[in-house]
């Protein structure tokens, strides 16, 4: 009997967490391709067939954004109209290549446009994923410095993925300002009743729901609607898992192709960070994961990342880590210091082959480190935290397969970086192509969220809502308001590292 798929179901909100999500359903297409994958695609793509009879395979995500705003591109990323299924062509004018992967056992394939069906064809394809996934080709260069994400996602969308709804004031996205303005946009009869439709349509058709990503835009009103979402989704599924991101462009926006660049690294990071329940072989499910991250409180997690991951092409694991037993390679992607205590942590190591995963060491020679003593990669990783972050909970994973980039990630990397994503002590004289990277990312509770939290209540605190026509208009209480920062000092506590130590102070 094969491994049991356990589905995700993702969910946009925001035109920077398009932009990153684009750049990671492209991350996922690539690695359908490879054979020797390691994650299991089925966990955030289904399988489907239209009703002329054709085999698809795409995410299953929900994209919510506003009529007339940032969606009018991607129409045509996926089906024109759903009984045009078969007929239907993406936004991209260059090659189309289909790639069809072997047969897996999972799930029943379902019918475009309905609900499940019995007795039809399995789903197919890497580890359990894909029947036709069909991928735009292109040199490796951005496709655009300022355009938006839909010029650059590969893959193809259902129909029911684009939720677009339509604004009061004009159908104009930069009309949601505020958190209250999202929050009562999706509070509307008709925005959440097409929500659940959508919900339903991609739940009903999964066999063992796990949970659901939340990629949603904290700079905007989109936060509100994100945090409605996820209301929505702990009433209606419970006990299922429910993991955000908060996405927002914070360095440089002005500068040209920051966002596209930006938002590929939080993909490559984002695609790491949720390997541990997307194995074929693991038994850790989401909620396992978070509850094993986020007791006492702890519901903020901080992330962090080391793209690529510095290890030469000749050289061990316990060599690459070495250099960083005071501080680890990685660097924070969240509002937070590094170097902070912690609490508690989940580490992914991708793209060290078994080969480099343990040293090699003469018989007879002693080991230069705990490290070099270690049999096995896991060990070797396991043994790094253990003694870079003391006292602390680590959850580790090590795979030997890299994240692969495929032909719209920037190609940012220095000349030192070869075309396996491997460190040169030497620059490379020729230019290359990145195709694939080693990643290290990690999710962690740190004693630093609440430096991060205080100073979010102290800067709400000081807000005359008053004088704000957009909480106004929405309704916003001033004790509303108030509780809500009590609420934030609350969990900012939950961050302390001693008793009794004074988080107002």
């Amino acid at each position: 009997m094969g491994a049991v798929c356990r589905e995700v179901i993702s969910i946009q909100l925001g035109q920077y967490a398009n932009c990153v999500g684009a750049h990671w359903w492209n991350l996922q297409a690539q690695g359908c391709r490879r054979s020797e994958a390691e994650l299991c695609s089925n966990v955030q793509f289904r399988a489907g067939i239209t009703q002329n009879g054709v085999e698809t395979y795409m995410p299953r995500l929900i994209i919510l954004d506003i009529k007339d705003g940032g969606l009018v591109r991607t129409q045509g990323a996926g089906y024109k109209e759903e009984e045009e299924a078969a007929q239907a062509t993406p936004a991209w004018r260059g090659k189309v290549t289909t790639h069809r992967e072997d047969q897996c056992s999972a799930g029943p394939a379902t019918q475009e446009g309905g609900a499940s069906k019995g007795g039809g064809s399995r789903e197919k394809g890497l580890a359990g994923g894909g029947a036709n996934l069909d991928i735009r080709e292109e040199p490796h260069q951005p496709i655009t410095q300022d355009g938006e994400w839909s010029d650059y996602l590969c893959t193809q969308l259902h129909p029911k993925s684009l939720c677009m709804l339509s604004h009061g004031s004009g159908g104009n996205v930069g009309s949601l300002e505020s958190f209250s303005q999202g929050e009562s946009f999706l509070r509307g009869v008709s925005h959440q009743e097409e929500v659940e439709d959508r919900l339903r349509f991609f739940s009903e058709e999964c066999d063992y729901l796990q949970g659901f990503h939340i990629l949603c835009d904290t700079h905007s009103g989109f936060s509100g609607a994100g945090s409605k979402m996820a209301e929505l989704i702990h009433d209606e599924y419970p006990g299922r898992g429910i993991l955000s991101f908060g996405t927002s462009p914070v360095l440089s926006e002005h500068r040209a192709g920051w966002r596209y660049h930006s938002s590929a690294v939080l993909a490559a990071a984002l695609d790491t960070l949720t390997a541990p329940y997307r194995l074929p072989s693991s038994t850790l499910t989401m909620s396992h994961l978070l509850d094993t991250l986020s007791f006492s409180g702890r519901k903020v997690l901080a992330a962090s990342c080391s793209l690529p991951f510095p290890i030469g092409s000749s050289s061990f694991l316990p060599d690459a880590l070495l250099p960083h037993m005071t501080s680890p390679p990685w660097r924070s992607l969240s509002a937070c210091a590094d170097g902070a205590p912690l609490f508690s942590q989940s580490v992914v190591l991708r793209g060290v082959p078994r080969r480099q995963q343990i040293s090699s060491l003469p018989a007879g020679t002693r080991p230069p480190s705990s490290l070099h003593a270690c049999a096995s990669g896991e060990e070797v990783l396991q043994c790094y935290l253990s003694a870079v972050c003391p006292r602390t909970l680590s959850v580790s994973h090590l795979l030997g397969t890299p994240c692969m980039l495929g032909p719209t990630f920037p190609q940012f990397f220095s000349r030192y970086i070869t075309k396996d994503g491997v460190t040169e002590e030497e620059p490379l004289t020729d230019s290359t192509v990145v195709g694939g990277v080693p990643v290290m990312a990690a999710l962690h509770s740190s004693s630093a969220l609440q430096l991060s939290l205080r100073s979010l209540c102290d800067e709400v605190t000081k807000m005359d809502i008053k004088r704000s026509a957009n909480f106004s208009t929405a309704g916003i209480e001033e004790e509303e308001l108030k509780e809500a920062i009590d609420e934030l000092r609350s969990l900012a506590r939950c961050y302390q590292m001693y008793e009794g130590e004074d988080s107002d102070d």
